[in-house]
């Protein structure tokens, strides 16, 4: 639970700024109160995490003042809220110390936009170099063949809920900001696994319920297993003779590509591609192309909202009974049946 207040000297701006607080779908923020004395001695003894400071452009002096508050309090967050749109005027909110700044008239999906944003920040604080340091081991051991990542997620996991002194729903966020940081780092080792890995984009932050510790151990554990059989699977890339070919394949596994195209991008004959990455892979290029086809869609079925016609075009095939087909030859289910086997509907 983050403790909010605002400080409103002038008592103009905390009416419209705590109704429309109360407004705001997010059980995370707690409204403690309104000051107008002290506003560091009020976040000191009511343990303020996030202050609304009304700032208005008349009183520059309230700048300096601002300034010095946030240099009091270095663990607090200041989201400043004036009726001046002025660029000079927010640049220097800004450089005094504002992690956000909202124009008056407030509108309710500014505020709650800039509550996510800070909701994920303030989360963040929890990536500490200990979990850095076993986000490292879980990639490495990705890297090296996989196999156990259910032990390392297991330890992330339980120093996050250990460590984080957060509400149930905060935590999630931090949880969700640890396996995004670690989606990152893979990819950044390994570019072409960005179509590959699932990094729960598909919900917004104000969506989210929450998890028990042992629900997100089983998801972090299915996906993280996932990305170790696709690193398996397609390791043969790193073969020299080939990997030019396999990149450009999977890199671009959403396009529609002949094997004409890829002797006109790749400036290699066909009959020479289909010959080198046969004898080097032991799989036909076509049936790759149709094996990494499937296992994007298998990433993009993860997303409930998303129809299988929708995703069956995302990824090359104009007709979805022909998709159905292919992904049932390949994995022994319909794209239905796989996307209710990992518990989503659609």
């Amino acid at each position: 639970m983050f403790r909010v207040a605002v400080y409103d000297e002038s008592e103009t701006t905390a009416p419209e700024l705590t109704a429309l607080l109360a407004g705001v779908a997010r059980g995370e923020f707690h409204l403690i109160g309104v000051s107008r004395g002290d506003p560091a001695q009020y976040m000191r003894e009511n343990r303020v995490e996030i202050l609304f400071y009304a700032l208005d452009e008349r009183e520059r002096q309230k700048i300096a003042q601002f300034a010095d508050l946030v240099k009091k309090c270095p663990d607090s967050y200041f989201i400043a809220v004036s009726p001046c749109a002025d660029f000079r005027f927010v640049r220097w909110a800004f450089r005094a110390g504002a992690y956000d700044y909202l124009v008056q008239p407030l509108q309710k999906h500014d505020l709650e936009n800039a509550l996510s944003r800070l909701a994920e920040t303030y989360c963040r604080r929890y990536l500490t170099a200990a979990l850095i340091h076993k986000f490292d081991a879980l990639i490495s051991h990705i890297f090296q063949g996989g196999g156990a990542e259910s032990g390392i997620c297991a330890a992330i996991i339980s120093e996050i809920f250990a460590g984080a002194n957060m509400d149930p729903l905060a935590k999630q966020i931090a949880v969700r900001n640890a396996k995004e940081k670690i989606y990152f780092d893979i990819v950044c080792r390994k570019p072409w696994l960005e179509k590959f890995t699932c990094a729960g984009t598909f919900s917004a932050p104000e969506a989210f319920q929450p998890m028990a510790e042992s629900e997100i151990l089983a998801e972090w554990t299915r996906d993280f297993a996932e990305v170790g059989l696709i690193v398996k699977k397609y390791q043969i890339l790193d073969n020299q003779l080939i990997h030019p070919i396999g990149q450009y394949v999977v890199t671009h596994v959403d396009e529609r590509l002949s094997l004409d195209d890829l002797s006109e991008r790749l400036y290699l004959n066909k009959t020479y591609i289909s010959h080198i990455f046969k004898k080097v892979s032991g799989v036909s290029l076509v049936n790759f192309q149709l094996e990494v086809k499937i296992d994007r869609a298998k990433i993009l079925l993860r997303d409930g909202s998303r129809k299988i016609s929708a995703i069956a075009e995302q990824v090359g095939y104009g007709n979805v009974n022909y998709f159905r087909k292919i992904f049932k030859d390949f994995t022994g289910m319909s794209p239905g049946e796989y996307r209710a086997g990992i518990g989503l509907k659609g």
